[in-house]
């Protein structure tokens, strides 16, 4: 791969996950009502969920996806549904004493990472999205597996620097803002933000 296609790939990425999405949505409403240190468990759920949603448009899942209405259909509704069941859970829930980092129930950071992990995987769309995604930047004229490596690589690591800064911006403003009912006035945004856009993706074709 070129160093001309490589940063193609990298402004590709950037303006992709720029935008904020369902996964945002996620970050932002649990780093409001938990803190950035249970929130930052959801980075590696992130991060291993894309890298399942891109092996899998690499093996033909994608494709199969693509051609079977009734499957991609399917998932897309699970993930919607979940990303719904999210925001109301985060809803009713509230937010984390300030002082408090984690319970071990339903906030643990392995709960946090869990939700993550299929808030990302559970989106056919974004399987569907790489098929068309990762060839773009590979170079017919040299060997495939390594190039893919590479893309690979290169996106993971910036949803690790995108999910770094959501949650960031998350604990500032849960710090910044004093007033609890006013936080909990923008948790609740958070959360309907979060139910909002299962709805959409329940809906969106």
């Amino acid at each position: 791969m070129s160093l001309e296609i490589w940063f193609a790939l990298v402004a590709a990425t950037a303006a992709l996950l720029i935008v904020p999405g369902p996964v945002v949505m996620l970050l932002f409403s649990q780093t409001l009502a938990h803190g950035r240190a249970v929130s930052s468990a959801a980075i590696p759920g992130v991060v291993l969920g894309d890298f399942c949603a891109m092996s899998l448009s690499l093996a033909g899942a994608g494709a199969l996806l693509a051609a079977s209405t009734q499957l991609f259909t399917l998932l897309k509704i699970c993930g919607a549904a979940y990303l719904i069941w999210l925001g109301i859970k985060i809803w009713r829930t509230g937010l984390a004493p300030m002082d408090v980092v984690a319970d071990k129930g339903q906030h643990s950071p392995w709960s946090i990472f869990r939700q993550a992990f299929v808030v990302t995987a559970l989106n056919p769309k974004d399987i569907v999205f790489f098929v068309a995604f990762l060839p773009q930047f590979v170079d017919p004229q040299q060997p495939a597996m390594m190039q893919l490596v590479l893309i690979e690589a290169t996106f993971l690591a910036m949803v690790i620097i995108s999910t770094s800064t959501w949650i960031f911006i998350g604990g500032r403003l849960r710090a910044g803002l004093k007033n609890p009912k006013a936080l909990s006035i923008l948790n609740k945004c958070g959360a309907g933000a979060l139910i909002g856009a299962g709805g959409l993706t329940a809906f969106a074709r």
